[in-house]
């Protein structure tokens, strides 16, 4: 029967998604780092010191990433943090210099809150004279049925469901939420001028934070964890508002939850010009999935690769690749941006 080819598929993505869970061991800093673009569908073995200066450069966003869970964590989670990733208090932001600019509290209209998104935009003003906003994601909370109408998007878009699902309303909203951001930063930062503006986010939340980056031309990047295969790239953005010179950095967890469904993906398609992906193996909880796909557990192992403290200021700098040549060809051909131009001649690949 044709419901059943997709009776699998669900099942096997609501197991894998369930590691959004904070779960902690120590992390291993000796196995090698793993590099994958659209030049080689095979990831290649990263040196050391490249695999130590992509953690410096993660460390920022997994902050971000992290924080976004943290009215999620247990009184057992806060006490072994030291109160850490507290909502009020959390010094790996705050003692780096970041502000919260809004939450979803106040970003989001009522009807919106109800398809459990929540997100969280943080700014900083660098040494350059520029600032940098950051826009977070919020991943599963598995008790959340509405969490799960979002990951299984694939199958729920085609169903007779009331109301948005959440890359529904971060699709619709995604123009505002990068309005508020901005003009919350220059009240905040009243001497910076320029931002730089990126998403972030963890498994479900790293899937919306591609959206938001795909969705408006003014996000340099997304820097995502675990992240969720589901973007809504091709289901949902434009083709007057896709942003063809994002720059996407997946970084993974080796042997987490969601690896085994991307595995499974990219024997149809290869990565585009725009997206790199870096590969850990920090939580090395062998044979769980689950442990794998912790935040909390990924980002502490990425600080101490990079050897930096909790309370570190570390830069954030631009994101590696390059302009996706087929995505302005194809769905922009009239745009006549910087990068659009330089593809004019290129040969572009295909993939998502």
């Amino acid at each position: 029967m044709r419901s059943s080819r997709f009776v699998i598929p669900v099942l096997a993505l609501a197991i894998l998604l369930q590691g959004c869970a904070s779960m902690r061991s120590e992390p291993d800093l000796t196995s090698p780092g793993l590099h994958r673009t659209y030049e080689r569908r095979a990831a290649v073995e990263m040196p050391a010191e490249q695999a130590e200066r992509i953690a410096v450069w993660a460390v920022p966003f997994s902050r971000v990433a992290g924080h976004v869970y943290c009215k999620n964590l247990s009184d057992t989670d806060l006490a072994a943090e030291k109160k850490s990733e507290d909502c009020n208090e959390f010094p790996e932001l705050s003692a780096t210099g970041w502000r919260l600019l809004y939450d979803w509290r106040t970003a989001l209209k009522d009807d919106e809150k109800m398809t459990g998104l929540e997100l969280m935009a943080f700014g900083r003003a660098e040494s350059s004279g520029r600032g940098v906003l950051v826009i977070g994601f919020k991943g599963t909370d598995f008790s959340s049925l509405s969490d799960w109408r979002s990951n299984l998007r694939w199958f729920t878009r085609v169903l007779p469901l009331p109301g948005q699902d959440q890359y529904q309303v971060v699709h619709a909203r995604a123009g505002q939420l990068v309005d508020q951001a901005l003009a919350r930063a220059k009240e905040v930062f009243p001497s910076i001028q320029e931002y730089d503006v990126y998403s972030t986010g963890h498994s479900l939340g790293g899937g919306l934070a591609q959206l938001l980056a795909y969705s408006d031309f003014r996000v340099k990047g997304a820097v995502v964890f675990d992240p969720s295969p589901v973007t809504g790239y091709s289901t949902l953005v434009t083709d007057r508002q896709v942003n063809c010179s994002v720059r996407i950095v997946r970084i993974y967890e080796r042997g987490e939850a969601l690896q085994y469904l991307r595995s499974f993906l990219r024997l149809f398609y290869t990565l585009s010009p725009n997206i790199n992906e870096f590969s850990f193996n920090l939580i090395h909880a062998k044979g769980n999935p689950v442990a794998n796909h912790s935040m909390s557990a990924f980002r502490g192992g990425l600080e101490a690769r990079a050897k930096v403290a909790k309370t570190q200021t570390l830069p954030v700098g631009d994101l590696p690749g390059d302009p996706d040549c087929e995505c302005y060809r194809e769905r922009r051909p009239e745009y006549r941006a910087p990068d659009a131009a330089a593809c004019q001649a290129s040969a572009g690949v295909v993939g998502r």
